[in-house]
């Protein structure tokens, strides 16, 4: 399927009873953040032959692989950094910090965009925890700025009913895709 652009991630971190907490809509609004490329990895898992009489007799390779989606974000808000990293801010120290007892919570996020005939597209990942494994600092030059994106990397698992991502054609599929993975925000 071909996708024309990316208009909008939405993502919602859960607490420990699967209710959604919070909610962040990334589509391009000033100081909110914008969506630039998102990259699916582990859609099916390695397949493995099993030999009998001298030649592949059986394949087997039933569920999904080790799914990944890594998100880049232009101007990755500080709240939704936070949120979906775990990061807390500590209200006597007055900085967030980040140790050992850091622990992301579970979310769920929902990737929009139109295919070649200009019909809504959705891919929803229903249970995953999300990791930033680096950022970085560059001096300023006499050249004008040009920001960079961020990115996020989500390692995904099945949700309670077995489910790890789904994908929607059309604006009626969208919506039923939207509110399944993320139900306060259909």
């Amino acid at each position: 399927m071909i996708t024309v652009g990316f208009k909008r991630a939405t993502v919602a971190t859960f607490d420990v009873a699967g209710v959604v907490q919070n909610t962040h809509v990334v589509e391009g609004l000033a100081t909110k953040g914008a969506t630039t490329e998102a990259q699916i990895t582990g859609l099916s898992p390695e397949s493995k032959t099993a030999w009998g009489s001298d030649v592949g007799y059986y394949i087997s390779q039933k569920g999904v692989g080790e799914l990944k989606l890594e998100l880049s974000v232009l101007d990755l808000t500080f709240e939704m950094q936070n949120d979906v990293l775990g990061w807390t801010t500590d209200a006597t120290l007055g900085f967030t910090a980040v140790g050992d007892q850091t622990e992301p919570p579970y979310t769920a996020t929902v990737l929009e965009s139109v295919n070649a005939q200009n019909e809504p597209v959705a891919f929803a990942f229903f249970r995953g925890r999300y990791t930033k494994d680096e950022f970085g600092l560059k001096t300023r030059t006499n050249e004008a700025f040009e920001p960079e994106p961020e990115k996020l990397v989500m390692n995904c698992v099945a949700n309670d009913s077995g489910l790890s991502y789904g994908m929607a054609v059309g604006a009626e599929n969208v919506a039923k895709l939207k509110a399944y993975a993320i139900p306060a925000a259909a």
